[in-house]
């Protein structure tokens, strides 16, 4: 009797399972996406969504290839006339054109989507959060960074008896350090520097870029900020490191043509030739030494330089291909779908698969246990990029800056003043703002650039 009561009661709960209301599944759709380049996002991200998503479909509009057909121009330009055309669901381009989107207020919070979807956003590195972040909401989400840090040379410190870098040491630390290496090479033996920093090919932006470390603003409420002490401070210790000899100047290094992967590599990042004590560079050097043929290089690496004041922030995540969803958009359930893939964890699972050396901008574990990546993943937090802090400005703008800050910087390296007016300027006061003493650098840029650009204290 029992069997038969049990044997009813299955059958009435399978009658009941089958009457019951199936879960609604999204509605297939096709998703139309802005990329850079439509076979890269296809084969990094794309193809593997298709398979794991099979009722959605995938329309990805090349950036790069508008511009080919266009024979060029400006990338900006390009971005805003395909979004004006194409209305795409999602946006996936660099960090850059998503700095410049969110300034715009042209992308879609995404709290409220990752909130009711529940998506695990602390699972992600909180640089790469602060990377895609403003005023307390987050844009944008990225399966990859770009991380920097400080690289050194083990048996250079060896020969000098001099300990290791260490995490969070600050620009002064690092500079003071480097000084320790000048030396002048005797007869014909080659040159050894204390430090390398790709930006110091412009003395002038390698600056700027230090500055960054310090959240120290360079334009603000329409102006440049160069007037003070704490910017005198950061030019002049370029100045003295490059002089001296202890930093490499790569203005003045001679790059030969290449004609292999070798020497592409030896002439991009000189740390490779094992007469350099520390680099600052990106993570792109550590994939370089870790990919074969500089074994004989015993290195290590320390976090990027910090700012003393906060110790954990640094401009040392940059999310990769970053994407968005804009205001507009026409399908925003279906884009978050995308979003919610690329940045989450089964697609951080086969990362390692498809890109062994890619930093994942989520936390897996396994990259925060390696000794070797685990550096990229200390600074907690991003300070405002140099590049974000000038995001108001033209294309037009920023190659007059480029132009102007290799105009004169090598008069200031060489000891001479920039602080005299040009004629071009005669009779501009200075636009970088109020105060009576004038810096190097600083003043000549500004009143140079203000007759032709409008700069300073003009609004832009």
């Amino acid at each position: 009797m029992l069997k038969k009561i049990i044997i009813a009661m299955s059958m009435a709960s399978l009658l009941a399972a089958g009457c019951a209301k199936e879960p609604e599944l999204p509605e297939p759709v096709t998703i139309k996406v802005l990329a850079w380049n439509a076979n890269v996002f296809n084969a990094k991200y794309g193809s593997f969504y298709i398979a794991t998503h099979p009722d959605d479909d995938l329309e990805v509009i090349s950036v790069v290839e508008r511009l080919e057909q266009n024979g060029g121009g400006d990338p900006d330009a390009v971005v805003d006339e395909l979004i004006e055309k194409e209305n795409p669901d999602v946006i996936a381009l660099p960090h850059n054109f998503f700095e410049r989107a969110r300034d715009k207020s042209a992308l879609q919070p995404l709290d409220d989507l990752a909130k009711k979807a529940r998506f695990d956003l602390a699972g992600i590195s909180p640089s790469v959060i602060d990377a895609l972040s403003a005023e307390g909401k987050l844009f944008g989400l990225a399966a990859t960074f770009t991380g920097h840090a400080l690289y050194y040379n083990k048996a250079l410190f060896d020969r000098y008896k001099i300990a290791y870098p260490t995490d969070y040491m600050t620009w002064d630390e690092v500079f003071a350090l480097a000084t320790r290496f000048a030396k002048a090479p005797a007869g014909d033996e080659p040159a050894e520097f204390g430090l390398d920093y790709a930006s110091s090919v412009n003395p002038f932006m390698m600056a700027l870029n230090i500055g960054e470390t310090d959240g120290i603003s360079v334009y603000a409420n329409g102006k440049f900020t160069l007037n003070t002490e704490a910017w005198e401070h950061i030019f002049q210790n370029v100045k003295s490191c490059l002089a001296s000899g202890a930093c490499l100047d790569r203005a003045k290094t001679n790059k030969p043509a290449v004609s292999s992967l070798k020497e592409s590599q030896l002439n991009d990042m000189p740390f490779l030739n094992g007469r350099v004590a520390m680099a600052v560079n990106d993570s792109r050097l550590f994939r370089t030494l870790g990919g074969g043929g500089y074994e004989s290089i015993e290195w290590g690496m320390a976090t990027v330089p910090v700012s003393e004041r906060e110790p954990d922030t640094g401009a040392a995540a940059v999310p990769d291909d970053v994407l968005t969803i804009p205001k507009n958009a026409p399908q925003p359930a279906a884009a978050w779908r995308l979003l919610q893939y690329i940045g989450g964890e089964d697609y951080a699972k086969v990362l390692p698969r498809i890109d062994p050396s890619s930093l994942s901008a989520r936390n897996l574990g396994d990259d925060q246990s390696d000794d070797d990546k685990a550096v990229f993943y200390k600074l907690r937090h991003r300070n405002p990029s140099f590049a974000a802090s000038l995001s108001a400005l033209s294309v037009t703008v920023l190659n007059r800056i480029e132009e102007i800050s290799r105009m004169y910087t090598p008069q200031a390296m060489s000891g001479g003043s920039v602080g005299r007016r040009c004629p071009e300027a005669h009779g501009v006061r200075n636009a970088v703002g109020v105060g009576s003493r004038k810096r190097e650098f600083g003043e000549r840029f500004t009143q140079d650039a203000r007759p032709r650009i409008k700069l300073g204290e003009m609004k832009l």
